[in-house]
C-alpha cells in the first residue's frame, strides 16, 4: 500500500469516527498494523495479512462504531483477540477508558504488549467472559464484541459486565436481523434490553452495529459456566 493509500484510508477512519485527523493517531495506526502482521503468525491474531486489508477490513470497520460510544465512557471489549474494535476505538476515542478481555493468555500477551507500545492505558485480562467474577460484574458503561458468537449467545457474554442504564454494541455482518430475531428471550432475561440497528456498508461487505440497551439488572445466574451460553442460548 502505497503512502497516498494509506491517506486515504486514514481520512475515512477519522471521517466516520467523527474525529479530527490527528497524524500522531495515524502513525499509531502505522505501528499497530506493523506489531500484527509481525506478530500474527505466533499469536493466531488475524487472516488477513495483506496491509491494505487490516487497514480497510479491520481498522475501517471498528471505526464505524467509534462515534456510538458515549463521552467518557467504561469500555470492556468481550473476546479483544487482536484487539478489535477495542484498541482502535482507544486510539481514535482518548476520553473513553478501555479493558480489554480475552480467553487465551497468548492473546492478552499481544494485547498488554500493544498497548503499552502504543501508549494506550487499558487493562488487559486473561478470562472468560462466563467466568464473570464480582468485581468486574455490571461495572462497565458500554460492553463491545466483535466476531465473537451469535447475537443471542454474545449477550450472555456481554450483558452481565454492563451498568443498567448501560448497552452493548455489537459489531455483527449481513445476518444481523436473523441473528435478532432469535433474541426476544434473551433480551428480556438478561436487563429488560431494547435494542437499535444501525446499518452500513464496507465497499462490497453489508454490516451492522446493533446496540443493546440494559434497563435493569442481569440476574446473578447470568452468565451460565461452561459452554451453555453457546450449546444452549437463551
Amino acid at each position: 500500500m502505497n503512502k497516498d493509500e494509506k491517506t486515504h484510508l486514514m481520512n475515512r477512519i477519522f471521517l466516520e469516527a467523527k474525529v479530527c485527523p490527528d497524524h500522531s493517531v495515524s502513525e499509531k495506526f502505522e505501528i499497530y498494523c506493523n506489531m500484527l502482521l509481525k506478530c500474527n503468525e505466533r499469536f493466531n491474531l488475524t487472516s488477513i495479512t495483506d496491509e491494505k486489508e487490516i487497514y480497510r477490513l479491520h481498522f475501517l470497520d471498528c471505526a464505524m462504531g467509534a462515534k456510538f460510544f458515549p463521552e467518557n465512557s467504561t469500555v470492556c471489549d468481550i473476546g479483544s483477540g487482536a484487539g478489535f474494535p477495542g484498541v482502535v476505538i482507544a486510539l481514535l476515542r482518548k476520553d473513553i477508558s478501555v479493558t480489554l478481555i480475552d480467553s487465551l493468555k497468548k492473546r492478552t500477551d499481544f494485547l498488554k504488549s500493544l498497548t503499552a507500545e502504543l501508549g494506550i492505558k487499558s487493562t488487559c485480562i486473561h478470562m472468560r467472559a462466563e467466568d464473570l467474577n464480582t468485581d468486574l460484574r455490571e461495572t462497565f458503561d458500554i460492553a463491545t464484541a466483535r466476531a465473537v458468537a451469535p447475537l443471542d449467545t454474545l449477550m450472555e457474554y456481554t450483558l452481565p459486565f454492563v451498568k443498567t442504564g448501560g448497552s452493548v454494541i455489537a459489531y455483527k455482518g449481513p445476518s444481523a436481523a436473523d441473528e435478532l430475531s432469535r433474541c426476544g428471550n434473551a433480551l428480556k432475561l438478561l436487563g429488560n434490553c431494547t435494542f437499535r440497528s444501525f446499518g452500513y456498508s464496507l465497499d462490497e461487505f453489508t454490516r451492522n452495529i446493533i446496540i443493546i440497551d440494559k434497563h435493569s439488572r442481569t440476574p446473578e445466574k447470568y452468565p451460565r459456566h461452561g459452554n451453555k451460553p453457546r450449546s444452549a442460548p437463551l
